[in-house]
């Protein structure tokens, strides 16, 4: 982790919150693979691969989550490491997609089916899972924090709910760098939950 390297962190550091696996787990590939127009074959399916992949993506997906144990539990220990007299909170990952039927009518939600969807759900519970048992691995007193009740509500703030103002995770938008991250509403749902940690 780059941030390590940059001396943010020392004995003076009093607090660290970090969000982290979510680009390890590979889920922008993931799910740009999944809404990708163009594919033939749906993404759920046993003969769908994802580039790079010898297994079917439904099977490497829950391997490449679950190998994150190691890597994460090892990155809490350099953290508490550098800043011994840190909290650590640790947090996890909303729900990326509404799981209802409804949603909204932007091409690109469009582009999903409710398995999709509920699948992307249940990735993202596998690495709030992996987090979890990671925090408790590292033994160094962090806190992990699960957004996904906060986000799910009711009512739903996950992107492509059908009320666009009830988004807390920026709209499903192939291009877009920001693409399904918390908007400033998801951020400030965030700083509560971890204030409430603390």
């Amino acid at each position: 982790m780059p941030q390590l390297r940059t001396g943010w962190a020392d004995e003076n550091t009093t607090l660290v919150t970090i969000s982290i696996g979510g680009n390890d787990a590979r889920f922008a590939k993931v799910v740009s693979a999944c809404i990708d127009p163009l594919s033939v074959t749906f993404c759920l399916d046993p003969g769908f691969h994802l580039d790079g992949d010898s297994d079917p993506l439904v099977d490497s997906e829950p391997d490449v989550i679950n190998n994150l144990l190691t890597p994460l539990t090892q990155l809490y220990q350099n953290i508490h490491t550098l800043a011994p007299n840190a909290q650590i909170v640790v947090l996890g990952y909303p729900h990326p997609m509404t799981t209802g039927l409804a949603v909204s009518a932007d091409i690109a939600c469009g582009l999903t089916n409710v398995p999709m969807r509920q699948w992307f759900a249940q990735m993202t519970d596998l690495l709030n899972s992996v987090t979890q048992q990671a925090v408790t691995a590292a033994n160094v007193g962090a806190v992990f924090v699960n957004p996904t009740s906060t986000f799910a509500g009711p009512p739903a703030h996950e992107a492509c709910v059908p009320d666009h103002s009830q988004e807390w995770i920026n709209a499903l938008t192939v291009l877009e760098k920001g693409t399904l991250h918390p908007d400033a509403t998801g951020h400030g749902a965030f700083a509560s939950l971890i204030n409430a940690a603390l």
